[in-house]
């Protein structure tokens, strides 16, 4: 099993995948080969891109990546927005797209700001990664250690000049 298979965010984005390709299963024929492709190859590339990201050693890459999933998340919802004024899709559906979208364009944003923060690493043992921090697995993935940044937001009553210190950048 690669690793990207065992993320939480792929694993959404191929059931997303299946979604945009159950309802543009019922558009017009005349659409197979403008916004039906159109929704499905950017439904596709989300799932791609994450696969493709997660073999980056680069976190800068890695993010990179992401930024192109949330742009193609950003073009279904634009489709879409299409689609249900020319009466493709019902109201209900574009709503279930829309809100799906948007949770994951939230999560790939997140994770596109952790990617670029570099931050000090600590060993783990025997330790898992929540499966929806992307970041922490990426790291995880490669190394086999915790990213520092995992745990800076539970550190907020510590002196910040303490975490600076303790937690230094790269």
């Amino acid at each position: 099993m690669f690793n990207f298979e065992t993320l939480d965010v792929w694993q959404e984005a191929i059931q997303f995948a299946n979604l945009v390709y159950q309802l543009t299963g019922d558009f017009p024929s005349e659409e197979r080969f403008g916004l039906t492709n159109q929704m499905r190859r950017a439904a596709v590339s989300i799932s791609s891109n994450l696969a493709e990201g997660s073999s980056r050693v680069s976190r800068t890459d890695f993010s990179r990546f992401v930024e192109i999933v949330t742009g193609s998340l950003f073009e279904i919802v634009s489709q879409s927005t299409i689609a249900l004024r020319r009466k493709m899709i019902t109201q209900d559906d574009y709503n279930r797209i829309y809100a799906t979208a948007e949770s994951r364009a939230k999560r790939s944003a997140d994770c596109a700001g952790h990617c670029v923060r570099r931050n000090s690493q600590v060993s783990t043992t025997n330790y898992q990664p929540p499966a929806h921090d992307v970041e922490a697995c990426f790291d995880y993935a490669r190394t086999g250690t915790l990213a520092v940044r995992s745990i800076l937001p539970q550190l907020t009553h510590a002196p910040l000049i303490a975490r600076r210190t303790a937690f230094q950048t790269q």
